[in-house]
């Protein structure tokens, strides 16, 4: 008669063991089907400092362009101005007020000095216009560089012997002026007593 002795049971660890976890079956997957990760590209947008974004302000002539004014000077013929009795002695009144109006014209939008009409118009239309011209300036800064005035018509009534008016229409770039200037004898020559621009 034979005794079956059994095997010693395994020793008991003072610390609790984690179980062991199953392996894991790792099957063979098709790696065409498997999503791949989407590539998006960021587009950089430039830099745009704040002087740039900022909507910059037009440049603006804005008393530079406003000519519009109306001046009277004239006054009755003294006995201190010579009178002249014969027309031929005088230039022609429509030529003289061209030039004339074209300078003031220049003159007022800042392409002239006001020192070169000094000799053809009276000392308070003279005034008058180197306020305007100097008012300008200090307002709006120095003159930019403007399209040059054009003659389109001119009309002359001659009221007598040693006074004429004239009233002429110019453009300059898209702008159109209409010179209305009054001219009397003085000294054998067309002097501007009158102005008037609109």
């Amino acid at each position: 008669m034979s005794i079956a002795i059994a095997p010693p049971a395994p020793a008991r660890s003072k610390f609790p063991t984690k179980p062991t976890a199953a392996p894991k079956m790792i099957s063979k997957v098709d790696t065409r089907q498997v999503a791949q990760p989407l590539k998006v590209r960021l587009k950089r947008h430039p830099r745009v400092t704040l002087s740039q974004a900022m909507p910059r302000p037009a440049k603006v002539q804005r008393h530079w362009s406003m000519i519009d004014g109306s001046w009277d000077y004239s006054e009755e013929v003294t006995t201190r101005t010579p009178p002249i009795t014969t027309v031929d002695k005088l230039p022609d009144p429509t030529n003289w007020g061209k030039s004339l109006a074209l300078s003031i014209v220049e003159t007022l939008t800042g392409q002239r000095y006001p020192t070169q009409l000094e000799r053809w118009i009276t000392p308070d239309l003279y005034e008058a216009i180197e306020r305007r011209v100097n008012l300008a300036e200090r307002l709006d800064g120095p003159a930019h560089r403007s399209p040059r005035a054009q003659l389109l018509s001119s009309r002359t009534c001659r009221v007598n012997e040693q006074v004429a008016e004239t009233v002429h229409i110019l453009t300059q770039g898209e702008r159109v002026h209409a010179v209305s200037i009054r001219l009397e004898a003085r000294r054998r020559q067309w002097m501007a007593t009158a102005l008037e621009i609109i």
